[in-house]
């Protein structure tokens, strides 16, 4: 953070240098009162919010000032500027028109990309302004960020600016704090101290701003604005600067200039002004914007002068065609019959005369503008219908309206403000309905579509995308600039090529034509790449950061989590990267700590003796789970001006041995998935040793006659047999609960191992069945399927070499080397039977016809019972071996047997010359293909792995049943317990509870709204370098890419060279 700073700060000095901005005292002088305001006493850190300010002469051209904020501050253009003004001292409003004015306010600011410019006080309704950023700042959070909100005031009414003053303000270093430096870490701290020095040799550090004590005519700075503008006079008075403020916001509209194929077109920036409340200064704000042509939006019902331009409002436009000119002056009571407009003014300026001062002094003015200009004029009340509460709408209405009779002599850009405008709002009935029509499709140029487009899809507006496309505009005219800041500007950065590879891998299951298909599933992968890329470069950045992504939910995209995403749209590339494997690695050993020698085979150790009472365990390295470390007010206000420092403390509180319990080891033990995993490995060899044992010696009929069945009398079966069954009802229940609780249903059963499940279950059941009816074919039923169910649990432990490296790959390569010979099946079993058919019953011939010459001629034959289902079998037998050189001998001389001869050559020649050969050649394929793919199957297929245990129950079938049994009890007593305490407190404390749940809610948005916008950062580097170097050569981009690096670190040595040597604290 303090690089930051230092950055922002040589942004400032460079601005001052340059646009040569002064100070009032001494004049002519370069202002050197500029940094960064901390409105509390806390400890800087990355969360926290600071404030830019500068102190510079009244005299300071507006042109100049708006070039300072773009050069010295900054500030990204907006494409709105709403600024506020009103009641100083005496606002009030109830609190839920506070809280429409609050959240309207700031969702509109979000929405637009806006600037709020106020007074800058921390009073009134600037203090409102102030306090809905706090609130609402993440209300959408897709756009989480601060909104800039500039405060123009004076220097001399602002309280305690003595401590924003340089000149007044010395820093220095508690001694105490030094000391309580070890002396191992002194030459550290020298460090950090010199790093906070500027190249002009300025300090630079937050200045705290605080102000216990109010001062009478002087108000205090609003915390929550992000810039103030502090112009000097040399007094203490508010009112010099509205002058002033009003030529900044006329020359804040001129920073947008666009290009395109005409030349240079500038094109306004939109103004509103948003008046609540307020008094004579507030007046004279209004008639200076409204001379201005800036709209404005009336807060009614707020009071004062409000209240009171709203009622004027609407004398003015009850009759708009009425050629009364009314322009009354001071309470000319003495005009108007009853009823007449006249009448009804100067009713409502008596009125209002009471409650503000200094009335006299505006109202010819104001009358004035407001009967010229009331089509610039909003009225919004909060109950109103037209609105329905929205001050947003009131704000966009007023807009729309201030385009339309502004008189604009390019109609082009009256159209293209409106335009960006509706967009920005989501308002597409209206653009669909007034500004994209067959009828004025003929007055947009191209270039203006396209900028309409891009702004689109900046804003994520899919029906603005495809109305765009239908008038006109094209996605393939994109520029790679517009590329780059989209991809730039995404949220969840990592997540959105997910996606789009959902979107394509979609697209390719409803696309019948197979060549557009096979595209799309292109599309998909390389979004998958691009996905896996930049997860991988943020965890070169920050290895926790990354790993905090994937722990938590995509903000922006619905809340979903990155990894449940990757698995659902079976982004292999994704879910194999380093990132994700790292992750895994935390997973999967929990707090064990798996960086220390032979810690696999210490667990299995520790596992396979004792299993269910780990004594062993307590052995092994552990690493405590990270817990909050406070520090005393003391040690805070000692270390607050030193935010390296306190980096440097926290690390080392960090690298201290922190002792962890026995009861916490056994627990951490038992929570790690592979502790689980060798715990159901152990339990399911035992499994299968007591299923091959039963089987084999120990599966008899059920025990009707009383005998002796393991040694007990009237047993019904064996107790190994009793244990046998248990332990499948419990595998059973199992697959149960993971089906019922699984996301995807279809998923779940399509896995290849979820299906071997379910048919051993399925045989299972079919043997446990027919097991009890005491039938002789029913037992062989019995046993057989049973049989064929052991061959299945056999195979289920292939699952086990996904946890190897090595081994993994190779059970990709059996199922992959089973397709291609399911393929060979198919052609064999064509010329199979072919070729045993014909010669099977050629060979057959003389047992089944036989040549008897009678007397006359005759020929006598009986071809009756030649068929049963032994013959099926003996066709089979004699041509199976044959496939594989079993080949034997065909005695016999005659046509049938020479003709069978000759096609067992050729059979054999086909079958074991050919096809065999055939297929060892697709399994030479499948092998190296698989082979080069790898490091990712085995790592897609330990995801599988990690994730599948990390959710089973620590304890192995056939002890579930124990486990299920402690958690339904637990969620039973905690529902007491919740019921209980619910009765107890009350809805007070329930109201309390949700306090605190929203303001937690609220902290970890902020959290997550600043690694959205980290991982963005780090998303547009990947999306540059992808730009720039997509179609070159991977070799030679990657040299490139090592050469810059190389440059940069030459840049960087060169730099501490040339900073000389480090200055010690004395």
């Amino acid at each position: 953070m303090e690089e930051n700073i230092a950055q922002k700060l040589r942004h400032v000095q460079t601005a001052v240098e340059t646009l040569k901005i002064c100070q009032n005292d001494p004049p002519n002088e370069l202002t050197n009162n500029y940094g960064f305001i901390k409105f509390d006493e806390n400890i800087v850190d990355a969360t926290t919010r600071l404030s830019q300010y500068i102190r510079l002469s009244l005299n300071t051209n507006a042109a100049t000032v708006v070039k300072f904020m773009q050069q010295g501050w900054c500030l990204p253009k907006p494409d709105l500027i709403i600024s506020v003004t009103g009641g100083a001292k005496n606002f009030d409003m109830s609190t839920r028109l506070r809280k429409i004015f609050q959240s309207g306010l700031v969702s509109a600011a979000i929405t637009t990309n806006a600037w709020l410019i106020t007074a800058g006080t921390n009073t009134g309704v600037v203090k409102e302004v102030g306090e809905a950023l706090n609130k609402y700042r993440y209300k959408n959070r897709k756009n989480g960020v601060d909104v800039p909100c500039i405060g123009i005031g004076s220097w001399g009414y602002t309280t305690g600016n003595e401590q924003l003053d340089c000149q007044s303000t010395t820093f220095s270093t508690d001694a105490s704090t030094i000391k309580e430096i070890v002396p191992s870490m002194r030459h550290r701290f020298n460090k950090i101290t010199h790093t906070n020095l500027m190249g002009n040799d300025h300090q630079y550090a937050v200045r705290h701003y605080t102000v216990k004590e109010k001062i009478r005519k002087r108000c205090d700075l609003e915390p929550n604005h992000t810039h103030f503008l502090l112009f000097d006079d040399g007094q203490p008075n508010a009112d010099t600067v509205l002058s002033l403020r009003a030529e900044i916001e006329k020359y804040c509209r001129n920073t947008c200039i666009d290009t395109d194929t005409d030349g240079t077109v500038e094109s306004l920036i939109p103004i509103v002004m948003v008046l609540v409340e307020g008094g004579p200064s507030s007046i004279r704000t209004i008639c200076e914007a409204l001379d201005s042509n800036t709209p404005v939006v009336v807060i009614k019902e707020s009071g004062r002068a409000a209240d009171l331009i709203a009622e004027l409002h609407a004398c003015y436009t009850e009759s708009e065609n009425d050629d009364d000119n009314v322009h009354p002056t001071r309470l000319q009571t003495s005009l108007a019959k009853s009823g007449s407009k006249e009448t009804k003014i100067n009713a409502i300026l008596t009125k209002a005369q009471a409650a503000i001062t200094e009335l006299h002094e505006v109202i010819d003015n104001l009358c004035r503008v407001l009967n010229e200009r009331k089509q610039l004029v909003t009225i919004f009340k909060f109950d109103s219908k037209r609105y329905h509460g929205n001050l947003e709408d009131a704000i966009l209405e007023s807009l729309f309206n201030a385009a339309k009779f502004s008189g604009d002599h390019i109609e082009r850009n009256r159209r293209t403000v409106e335009l960006k405008l509706a967009i920005a709002w989501h308002k597409f009935n209206y653009a669909q309905k007034y500004l994209l029509t067959d009828t004025t499709i003929s007055n947009w140029k191209e270039d203006d579509l396209q900028r309409a487009l891009f702004n689109a899809l900046h804003r994520g507006h899919v029906d603005f995308v495809e109305l765009l496309i239908e008038f006109g505009a094209s996605l393939e005219k994109l520029t790679n600039g517009d590329l780059k800041q989209l991809y730039a500007t995404t949220l969840n950065s990592s997540v959105a090529p997910l996606f789009g590879a959902l979107i394509y891998r979609r697209a390719a299951n409803l696309e019948l034509d197979v060549d557009i298909k096979q595209q799309y599933k292109e599309n998909a992968n390389q979004f998958d790449t691009h996905a896996m890329s930049i997860i991988d470069r943020c965890l070169d950045n920050d290895e926790n950061f990354a790993i905090n992504l994937l722990k938590h939910p995509a903000v922006a995209f619905n809340d979903i989590y990155p990894l449940q995403l990757a698995r659902k749209v079976n982004c292999k590339s994704f879910l194999a990267s380093k990132c994700v494997q790292k992750y895994l690695d935390h997973q999967w050993f929990g707090c064990i700590n798996y960086k220390r020698t032979a810690i696999n085979f210490r667990v299995f150790l520790c596992s396979l003796f004792f299993p269910l009472f780990p004594i062993f365990c307590i052995f092994l390295p552990y690493t405590q789970k990270r817990k909050k470390m406070r520090r005393s007010t003391q040690n805070q206000s000692k270390i607050s001006q030193w935010t390296e420092m306190n980096h440097f403390i926290g690390s080392v509180q960090q690298e201290e041995k922190e002792y962890v319990s026995w009861y916490d080891k056994i627990k951490y033990f038992y929570e790690a998935p592979i502790v689980r995993f060798y715990y159901y490995t152990i339990f399911y060899i035992l499994f299968l040793g007591l299923f091959s044992f039963v089987l084999l010696v120990n599966y008899f009929p059920l025990n009707i006659y009383n005998e002796r069945q393991s040694g007990i009398q009237m047993l019904p079966i064996p107790i190994t047999e009793i244990i046998l069954h248990i332990c499948f009802w419990s595998f059973i229940i199992e697959e149960i609960r993971q089906f019922l609780f699984v996301d995807s249903k279809l998923e779940y059963i399509s896995g290849i191992w979820h299906m071997i499940d379910t048919i051993g279950a399925i045989l299972y059941l079919i043997s446990f069945i027919t097991r009890f009816i005491v039938l002789e074919p029913l037992f062989v039923v019995s046993k057989i399927f049973l049989s064929l169910d052991l061959i299945l649990w056999y195979v289920r432990t292939l699952e086990l070499f996904a946890t190897f490296e090595k081994l993994g790959p190779k059970l990709i390569m059996i199922f992959n080397t089973m397709k291609d010979l399911l393929f060979f099946v198919c052609f064999i079993l064509i010329f199979f039977l072919g070729y045993s058919i014909s010669s099977w019953s050629l060979i057959t011939t003389d047992n089944q016809v036989s040549w008897n010459y009678n007397s006359d001629g005759s020929v006598t034959s009986d071809g009756s019972g030649l068929w049963t289902w032994q013959l099926l079998r003996d066709v089979t037998n004699f041509g199976v071996w044959k496939i594989f050189g079993q080949v034997d001998p065909i005695d016999g001389t005659n046509a049938y047997s020479v003709v069978t001869f000759i096609l067992t050559i050729l059979f054999v020649a086909i079958s074991n010359v050919l096809l065999l050969n055939v297929l060892v050649a697709l399994f030479n394929v499948t092998i190296e293909n698989v082979q080069i793919q790898s490091h990712q199957i085995w790592r897609y297929q330990r995801f599988l792995l990690v994730n599948e245990y990390n959710n089973k129950p620590p304890l192995p079938p056939p002890f579930t049943t124990i486990y299920y049994l402690y958690t339904i009890v637990c969620y039973i007593i905690e529902k007491i317990q919740c019921y209980h305490q619910k009765c107890r407190h009350g809805a007070c404390e329930n109201s309390k509870d949700s306090i605190d749940s929203s303001e937690k809610k609220v902290r970890e948005d902020f959290k997550i709204s600043n690694a959205m916008q980290r991982e963005s950062a780090i998303a547009a580097d990947y999306w540059s370098y992808m730009l720039k170097h997509g179609n070159k050569d991977p070799v030679e981009a990657a040299i490139q890419n090592i050469e810059q690096k190389l440059h940069d670190l030459q840049e960087q040595i060169h730099d501490m060279m040339n900073t000389g040597p480090i200055r010690s604290i004395q």
